[in-house]
């Protein structure tokens, strides 16, 4: 099978034309350069339990001139992927998922033609910040832990109440029968 390639425009912020060529391996993304590129896959996992962690941005940065190139956000199984060129790149924690500290190292990796690149970066759990199992939502105490004392009071009450209807059924009843 012959491959055929297509020029597509991608129009952001900077116009960039792209290849995308389909064969016999599959589909791959040139760069304008002609050179096959890689892809950054992100995985974020938590420290003591290996769990994926969602919801943390980072920065994508060229190495040769510290640019951003982008800001990714890990999904819910943990994961942030985007295509890159051949080349040098750090990447940032710029937010760390709710309860996690923020790493503070640049992790730098090289992106190779046709290849994805893995980095698996993983968060401290932030002990001043107590999650107790509620995925961080602060759910407020209300109540007593046991309120007998409100049984006890709202018992005399009804009593009270039940004792006044009864006595005044029984005035009423012989006023009446008088």
């Amino acid at each position: 099978m012959k491959n055929k390639c297509k020029p597509f425009l991608i129009i952001a912020l900077i116009a960039a034309v792209f290849s995308v060529c389909s064969g016999l391996s599959g589909t791959a993304v040139y760069a304008a350069t002609g050179e096959k590129q890689g892809t950054l896959q992100i995985m974020k996992l938590a420290e003591q339990s290996g769990n994926p962690l969602s919801g943390a941005v980072f920065g994508v940065y060229r190495a040769s001139d510290n640019k951003r190139l982008a800001d990714l956000t890990t999904d819910a199984d943990g994961g942030a992927y985007h295509a890159l060129e051949p080349g040098e790149y750090y990447i940032r924690e710029l937010k760390p998922p709710y309860g996690y500290l923020l790493e503070q190292t640049q992790i730098h990796f090289t992106v190779m033609s046709g290849e994805t690149v893995i980095v698996d970066v993983t968060n401290e759990r932030d002990a001043s910040i107590s999650d107790n199992g509620t995925n961080g939502i602060s759910i407020p105490k209300t109540g007593e832990d046991f309120p007998a004392l409100n049984y006890i009071a709202g018992s005399v009450l009804i009593g009270i109440a039940l004792l006044g209807g009864a006595l005044l059924l029984v005035k009423t009843t012989t006023s009446y029968l008088q």
